[in-house]
């Protein structure tokens, strides 16, 4: 999602820091370090770029398949809203996520809103054909 500043607090960026700091700069749920950069492998465990570097091939392969084309990412913690307000600001509804924890945290909402999505276009394509859309409850 598209971060809109108008739908957070003011002092988002200095409560969003306190909350990461608190959290000694690492995600709350799988612990990987803000700023890491290496990859998960096919069960989902971080290893950073020096542990895949170092790895024999064998384990390399048993770990991340052999259809891992290499490519590693940096780690960006973000905030999440384990109330879904974004303009909470209360401690206890805050918590430091990496970016797959924080999806995995909003994976129903962000499947709810792309079924939306995907109706409006339906929808917006029979509109062009002059067909009326029939509501179905």
């Amino acid at each position: 999602m598209t971060f809109n500043p108008a739908e957070y607090h003011p002092d988002w960026a200095w409560i969003s820091r306190q909350i990461k700091d608190q959290a000694g700069n690492c995600c709350e749920r799988c612990g990987v370090a803000n700023g890491a950069y290496g990859a998960r492998d096919l069960s989902g465990t971080w290893h950073d770029e020096y542990q895949i570097n170092n790895m024999n091939y064998d384990v390399g392969i048993n770990l991340f398949g052999d259809e891992w084309d290499g490519k590693m990412v940096r780690i960006v913690l973000t905030v999440h809203h384990e109330c879904r307000d974004k303009s909470c600001i209360d401690p206890t509804h805050l918590f430091a996520l990496c970016q797959r924890c924080h999806l995995n945290a909003d994976r129903d909402l962000h499947m709810a809103k792309a079924a939306a999505t995907r109706q409006r276009k339906r929808n917006q394509a029979i509109a062009a054909t002059g067909q009326l859309i029939m509501e179905v409850e």
